[in-house]
């Protein structure tokens, strides 16, 4: 008696190109996304809502730059309240 797998379903990739301005978002990594919620629960930082991939911070902000460091290279990018604000317009 032989068990047989079910065909492997593989999405045909298109070719076109994108006719949309829209952007689909970014996901980040699940060690990124823990370390962008601790930044924001222990040091006040916080994020801008549809940027996914950005942490901002401002006076109030007890920044850490050893958490920082890790951010940027989990792919996170850090930036001032000052230019985070500029990218929601």
């Amino acid at each position: 008696m032989t068990i047989s797998m079910p065909p492997r379903v593989v999405s045909p990739s298109s070719g076109e190109r994108q006719q949309t301005k829209l952007k689909v978002c970014k996901n980040i990594t699940r060690r990124a996304s823990i370390h962008k919620y601790m930044m924001i629960k222990d040091c006040n930082y916080f994020a801008i809502e549809g940027e996914v991939n950005t942490i901002c911070y401002d006076e109030q902000t007890r920044r850490s730059m050893k958490r920082e460091v890790t951010a940027r290279r989990y792919g996170l990018k850090v930036e001032a309240a000052d230019s985070c604000r500029s990218h929601c317009k």
